[in-house]
């Protein structure tokens, strides 16, 4: 059996990955950000040989399902969905790259409304709106509302953890 195998989608400097890679030593963890800065910084500070690496790429580019040919176990994209402007094609290489039985973890912005933010140039999205477009690309979609979250007793434990972006607005794919 190989380790779980995780990548996580715009990673920054990296601290959420060596918070994933703490709580589980027995992960492969792949940090992915297009800020050379934040990978140097990563590598630098919380690179473990064999367990937690960081890449420097574009993820709004097709490369997703090159990078990610051993079926990663679970991708995270916290706080960095709304950054992109091609949210499709991301998603479809998402998909592609999975394993069949493989999760996707996703955050978004905590706003009230959907709409465009003219000095970030991001559309903001709401919960709800991300999640019905995460619904074009899994059959399982789940908020940490809903009654029937998976593992939402192991997810409790993890959103106290000091990472950006992780409270009530993330968002579980399964079944793509």
């Amino acid at each position: 059996d190989r380790p779980m195998l995780v990548y996580d989608m715009g990673c920054g400097a990296g601290y959420g990955c060596k918070i994933m890679s703490n709580k589980h030593p027995t992960c492969e963890i792949h940090g992915v950000d297009s800020i050379i800065q934040a990978v140097e910084y990563a590598r630098a500070n919380y690179a473990v040989a064999g367990r937690l690496q960081f890449h420097r790429i574009n993820i709004e580019l097709p490369w997703l399902r090159l990078l990610c040919r051993n079926d990663p176990d679970l991708i995270t994209c916290f706080e960095t969905l709304e950054h992109l402007a091609s949210r499709d094609m991301f998603l479809e290489d998402v998909v592609a790259a999975l394993a069949p039985d493989g999760w996707f973890l996703v955050s978004v912005s905590a706003v009230e409304e959907t709409h465009f933010d003219a000095v970030t140039l991001q559309t903001r999205l709401t919960v709800a709106d991300a999640k019905r477009m995460l619904q074009r690309y899994f059959t399982h979609v789940f908020t940490i509302d809903d009654d029937d979250f998976p593992s939402k007793d192991y997810y409790k434990g993890i959103r106290q953890l000091p990472l950006s972006g992780l409270g009530d607005n993330v968002i579980a794919c399964l079944s793509p």
